[in-house]
């Protein structure tokens, strides 16, 4: 069968759509333009792209494999553009992902995203448990491998990678994560990230926590406007490299650290208490190399402190001589500081 223009329709079991020379168009605009099978869905093509042009709802897995890149449209704020598996999971394999702003991939299960060049990503859902995604991440995204990509941000109000199951991980994966002007936003208790050749730019959910964020030839930079925790820090590890290390909380929380490493001065900062096992600040020619831990009310709990530079710590800055709440942010520690 030779199909020709935008697919729609529905099926009440499962639905697999095969285009083996040209590009693929799901959906359009207004009524009876949407996709939604009963089961499985799959749309493949091996020789083009896909777009989504409306909502794509399967009951079971569901997926989209490009030889191109698949392309998302973008939705409202009122009404998002979403691709949703009701009972399975989604994958997603192709050249590139580009999603538009208000576009939302909502699984029940696992969501996998794998490109060989860029993902710009919308928000991505998993509903999925750590024990229902078999003790592995809920979510998983790896742009490049072969070649350098990024994980990037469409910059709309969505969150870009958020889990609702107990215990559920995010995993991703590339050459570069977000940047400067546009992070990645994650909500999880478990995130990992790994930038293979550049810099991790992020912006975390209240309560998130990350158990590795790996940025050894680049720079590790989270913001949060509330509290998170980030078990494991690498930045500029790498001989040659030339990143910072940088993490805040922005509003009122607190930030807890494991251990954080990065070449330059390394700069700590929250309105609550700050807490840290270990803190270690790599020389770099032309940078101090120092570690700056700064609350604005809290208290510093601190383990040990290696600087290449020196070490300044400094608890409620932002309180007035005469307050009250002055006895609350002292500095306290367990540990040693070494400092050149």
């Amino acid at each position: 069968m030779r199909i020709g223009g935008a697919i729609t329709g529905s099926a009440t079991g499962d639905m697999a759509i095969y285009s083996p020379a040209s590009n693929m168009t799901l959906g359009h605009e207004g009524a009876y333009g949407a996709l939604t099978a009963g089961g499985r869905a799959t749309f493949s093509t091996i020789a083009g792209s896909i777009t989504v042009n409306a909502d794509v709802t399967a009951g079971n897995a569901l997926q989209f494999l490009a030889n191109a890149g698949v392309i998302f449209a973008a939705g409202t704020a009122q009404a998002p553009l979403v691709a949703k598996s009701t009972a399975g999971a989604i994958l997603i394999s192709a050249a590139s992902l580009n999603m538009g702003a208000y576009a939302v991939l909502d699984a029940f299960d696992v969501l996998t995203v794998v490109t060989t060049g860029d993902a710009t990503l919308g928000q991505l859902i998993s509903r999925a448990s750590y024990a229902a995604a078999g003790n592995a991440a809920s979510i998983v995204v790896q742009a490049g491998g072969v070649t350098a990509a990024a994980i990037l941000s469409n910059g709309d109000a969505l969150t870009d990678v958020k889990t609702t199951g107990a215990g559920a991980r995010v995993s991703l994966t590339a050459g570069t994560i977000g940047t400067a002007s546009q992070r990645v936003t994650a909500d999880s208790q478990g995130l990992s990230a790994t930038a293979t050749t550049g810099d991790i730019y992020l912006t975390a959910a209240p309560d998130m926590r990350a158990t590795l964020l790996s940025a050894v030839k680049g720079t590790v930079d989270v913001t949060g406007a509330g509290s998170y925790r980030l078990d494991s820090v690498l930045a500029s590890t790498d001989a040659g490299a030339t990143g910072h290390l940088i993490e805040q909380s922005t509003g009122p929380g607190t930030l807890t650290i494991g251990t954080a490493t990065g070449r330059s001065t390394l700069r700590l900062l929250a309105a609550g208490n700050v807490s840290f096992g270990s803190l270690t600040s790599l020389a770099l020619a032309g940078d101090a190399g120092d570690v700056i831990v700064t609350t604005g009310t809290g208290a510093i709990l601190g383990g040990s402190i290696t600087a290449a530079g020196g070490v300044t710590l400094a608890a409620g800055a932002t309180l007035p001589s005469s307050s009250l709440l002055l006895s609350n942010a002292k500095i306290t520690g367990t540990g040693t500081i070494a400092s050149a």
